[in-house]
């Protein structure tokens, strides 16, 4: 959603290839999402392969990259070798004192397509995928 690499026929490609880079954040997009949180009170829980790294230090890669440290993490899903959406469930299921939740990914969702932004992973976050966001949230905020 955030970590969007080139596209491999361009230099700044290459150049990663040859350094052995593989983080790609966006600093436009990490913003994007950090305004989402902040204006909507959202806590972001690492769902992707990088949670094995720890909430804590993928915070941290998301600070560097430009989040806003107000934005704060509720931790990661647990469920290894799980598909996507099981670990997500299985999170809402040990977590169930959320008010709304909002799923940004771009692994297609199934059951939990109702809260899901499917996000076209070469884009990252979009400002369109913002605006769905937001309607989304709006809209589970005015049922409570």
């Amino acid at each position: 959603v955030v970590n969007v690499p080139p596209k491999p026929d361009t230099e700044e490609f290459q150049k990663a290839i040859a350094e052995n880079r593989f983080e790609f954040f966006r600093p436009e997009i990490v913003q994007r999402v950090g305004r989402l949180c902040l204006e909507y009170d959202l806590s972001i829980v690492i769902a992707s392969s990088w949670r094995f790294l720890g909430a804590e230090a993928c915070m941290q890669k998301l600070y560097d990259a430009g989040l806003d440290r107000s934005v704060k993490s509720a931790g990661t899903t647990q469920e290894e070798d799980a598909p996507r959406e099981q670990e997500i469930s299985a999170y809402l299921e040990e977590h169930p004192d959320y008010e709304a939740f909002l799923i940004l990914d771009d692994i297609p969702m199934t059951y939990l397509k109702p809260w899901a932004i499917s996000v076209i992973s070469e884009e990252g976050f979009t400002e369109a995928d913002d605006q769905k966001a937001r309607e989304l949230l709006s809209d589970m905020l005015k049922q409570k």
